[in-house]
């Protein structure tokens, strides 16, 4: 019961509130720190104050695990991949531009660069962003461990 009255907030205040870049820079950071060589360490995240809203049920059907956070956008784990992805249909206040700003302050220049499509590698954590378009503007980032590399 609990569990249910936290998660109805959340999303209260997720589908109520504008996004912001920072909040897309929280839910990436966090995926960064917890995708790793032998996947997600979701104990992580939890201490982090991640809350799990997907059932067994649905991740059994999708093999995708959603989190959620107040002050973040949602992330879903990718199962059988070990990856981490933060996506939202809408672009923040301030568009894509301060989107970007706010992760090339934290990340630095990006790796590769082409219209609506950027990646930073950090370490061994690829972080690939990517912009839909369109009237929906579905946007996304997703991070994935890559062995061998660095920065």
């Amino acid at each position: 019961m609990i569990l249910a009255i936290a998660l109805a907030s959340i999303e209260a205040s997720a589908a109520d509130a504008p996004l912001t870049a920072d909040q897309f820079l929280a839910s990436t950071q966090a995926c960064v720190a917890a995708v790793g060589p032998n996947g997600v360490d979701e104990a992580l995240l939890i201490g982090d104050g991640w809350i799990r809203v997907t059932t067994e049920a649905e991740e059994s059907a999708t093999a995708i695990r959603t989190y959620a956070r107040r002050g973040a956008v949602p992330i879903y784990l990718t199962m059988k991949r070990g990856g981490c992805v933060a996506q939202a249909d809408r672009l923040p206040d301030g568009g894509l531009p301060s989107m970007l700003t706010t992760f090339d302050e934290a990340f630095g220049k990006p790796k590769f660069a082409v219209g609506p499509l950027r990646q930073w590698q950090i370490g061994n954590h690829s972080i690939l962003f990517a912009d839909a378009g369109g009237k929906d503007h579905r946007i996304g980032f997703a991070v994935s461990y890559v062995s061998g590399t660095s920065r």
